[in-house]
């Protein structure tokens, strides 16, 4: 018996609409339609079609009744012909199966705020946490700098240096992806251009980067356990 549903980890930027509707359209081509998404989105099993998905990120003023906007909002795509299947984070979903229905528009300033608004917490949480480790990497820098054994320090203080390598890099990553993004984004703005998202290419090219980091602090992990035996 053929399974009937899946779970993928789908953590997508907010500054990587088209990739997610890219992701979510070989899902369907596969024959795995999209049910819920989140970081760890659901499918459930269908025969393999090509659907249209359309990702939006909406913003909203303070004061604004969030419930009832988005649910106008759903609304209105769905009279245009476009099917809410999910939403998460400020990120919403539509779908529809006919090549004659128009692409959603909403306002480029709005939408450029939306994710300036969405990847501002981010990117300030990234920065933040390398401070955890700044003071074990600058401990390691001085040791090395007074002639300590590089095996002494595999305890703890190389360790935390990688940890804030890996961290530093988590940031700088995030802060450089989504500065691109908001120049390239302002300028077509003002050229009354459509907004271009990152493609599926470029979001995993950017996410090699982030599996280097997650290596590094495997590595400090498995470093600070052989300094404790050593």
């Amino acid at each position: 018996m053929s399974k009937q549903a899946l779970k993928r980890i789908t953590v997508f930027d907010s500054t990587d609409l088209t990739a997610a509707e890219e992701y979510f359209t070989k899902m369907a081509e596969s024959g795995w339609m999209l049910n819920k998404f989140g970081p760890v989105s659901e499918f459930t099993r269908c025969e393999p079609q090509k659907l249209r998905f359309s990702v939006q990120i909406l913003y909203f003023e303070r004061g604004t009744d969030y419930e009832k906007t988005v649910k106008g909002y759903t609304e209105l795509c769905g009279e245009a012909g476009w099917r809410s299947v999910s939403s998460y984070a400020g990120m919403h979903v539509f779908v529809t199966g006919r090549d004659d229905v128009p692409e959603i528009v909403t306002d480029p300033l709005e939408r450029i705020k939306a994710v300036t608004k969405q990847s501002r917490a981010g990117v300030i949480l990234l920065w933040i946490l390398p401070l955890l480790f700044i003071a074990g990497a600058a401990q390691f820098i001085l040791s090395i700098a007074e002639g300590k054994s590089f095996a002494s320090l595999l305890a703890l203080e190389f360790p935390l240096a990688l940890c804030f390598a890996a961290l530093l890099l988590f940031a700088v990553t995030k802060t450089a992806s989504f500065l691109k993004w908001r120049r390239a984004a302002r300028r077509s703005a003002a050229s009354n251009m459509p907004i271009r998202y990152y493609y599926l290419r470029e979001m995993r090219l950017r996410r090699a980067l982030i599996y280097v980091g997650f290596g590094l602090m495997a590595a400090a992990g498995l470093l600070s356990l052989v300094g404790v035996c050593i």
